[in-house]
């Protein structure tokens, strides 16, 4: 079996996982940060420190009259501010908005159960998905 304890064999595998670790890093989370480098000493130790980004959490408030969906929502950011939502009403259309909160109005034009999808965008570059699923009768419905 190898020693790998020998200093030049250490120093090589520590640069090695370094490039690797930040390639990996960077290419998975492009707000991933990374905190020192590897160091060309024999006994100088690699850290890496990658700070998380929360993502927002999503609320979907809504009352449905007839065909007509009145909803409400938004989402928060615990670590920063939210800069855009999309609204999936689940019929093919959308509504956008920059910002954390939209309050609308949607009239679906047939009875059935749809999906609303939300989308969250924080500044950090992290996002949220909620659903809600919904039944229009075309009576007042929930």
């Amino acid at each position: 079996m190898r020693d790998f304890a020998s200093s030049t064999c250490r120093v090589a595998l520590t640069v090695a996982l370094a490039t690797i670790a930040s390639t990996a890093v960077a290419a998975s989370d492009p707000a991933a940060r990374l905190q020192d480098t590897a160091r060309r000493t024999d006994d100088a130790p690699v850290r890496f420190v990658r700070t998380s980004n929360q993502t927002p959490w999503i609320y979907i408030n809504h009352y449905i009259t007839n065909y007509a969906l009145d909803i409400t929502v938004g989402a928060y950011d615990p670590d920063g501010s939210v800069v855009y939502l999309v609204v999936d009403f689940g019929d093919g259309t959308t509504a956008s908005v920059a910002g954390s909160e939209i309050t609308t109005q949607h009239v679906y034009v047939t009875s059935g159960t749809y999906t609303i999808t939300v989308t969250a965008l924080d500044n950090g570059g992290g996002y949220s998905v909620g659903t809600r699923s919904v039944w229009i009768s075309g009576s007042d419905s929930t």
